[in-house]
C-alpha cells in the first residue's frame, strides 16, 4: 500500500458505497427480490456492482424506463431488511479511526439521504465526521466544493467508482486514492489519478 500523506490542513472526503461500506451484496439482494415481487424474474448472479443504469445488462429481456421505475422503488423500499449483509472496509476505516480527531472529514453519497443514514447508524459511523454531504444529481465533488467553499488543493479523497474519480479529477482535486476490491476486501491504493489518462 502506497503511503498516503496527511497533514494538519487536509479535508479528508469518504465515499460510501464501495468504498467506506462494502455494500454489493445488500444491493444485489434487495434488487433480486425486487425484480422477483414484481415481474417474477430471477436475477442471475453478478460479479460486479449492479444499479440502476446497469440492471437491463444482467438481464436476457430488458426491463422499459417504466418496469425499470418500479423495481428500483421496490428496490429502495426493502434496501433496509438487507442492511445487515453490509459491512465496513477496515482499511479505510482504519484511516478515518487514525485522523478524525486531527482532520476534518466529510461523507460524500450519491445515496438518498433515508438510505445512507440506514446504513451510518447501523455501522455507528456519524460520530467521526464533521459533515455528510448527500448529493442529489450532478458532480458530487464540484457540488460539495461549492457547497463548503472548500479549496480541493486541501482535499484527499477516497473513492472506488471510476467516473466518480473522473469528476473529482475534474474539481483540481490532486490526491485521489482509488479503492479496488480484490479477493474479500484487500485493497491497494492509487494516488494522484490525475497523473494518469
Amino acid at each position: 500500500m502506497n503511503k498516503i500523506n496527511i497533514n494538519k490542513s487536509n479535508i479528508l472526503v469518504f465515499d460510501l458505497d464501495g468504498t467506506l461500506l462494502n455494500t454489493d451484496l445488500a444491493n444485489f439482494l434487495s434488487y433480486k427480490q425486487a425484480l422477483f415481487d414484481k415481474f417474477k424474474i430471477i436475477l442471475p448472479n453478478a460479479t460486479s456492482r449492479i444499479n440502476a443504469k446497469s440492471l437491463n445488462s444482467f438481464l436476457s429481456t430488458p426491463l422499459n424506463d417504466l418496469e425499470l421505475s418500479l423495481v428500483k422503488h421496490h428496490k429502495n423500499a426493502i434496501y433496509f431488511n438487507y442492511i445487515p449483509q453490509t459491512s465496513i472496509n477496515k482499511s479505510l476505516f482504519d484511516i478515518l479511526l487514525l485522523y478524525y480527531k486531527i482532520n476534518k472529514t466529510i461523507l460524500l453519497t450519491n445515496a438518498t439521504k433515508t438510505r445512507a443514514m440506514k446504513l451510518i447508524n447501523f455501522h455507528n459511523l456519524k460520530e467521526y465526521f464533521d459533515h455528510i454531504y448527500f448529493n442529489s444529481s450532478g458532480n458530487k465533488y464540484l457540488n460539495l466544493i461549492n457547497f463548503f467553499k472548500l479549496n480541493s488543493d486541501n482535499l484527499i479523497v477516497f473513492e472506488d467508482d471510476i467516473e466518480e474519480i473522473k469528476n473529482a479529477k475534474f474539481t483540481g482535486i490532486k490526491q485521489i486514492y482509488c479503492i479496488r476490491r480484490q479477493n474479500d476486501w484487500v485493497f491497494y491504493w492509487e494516488k494522484s489519478l490525475s497523473k494518469q489518462r
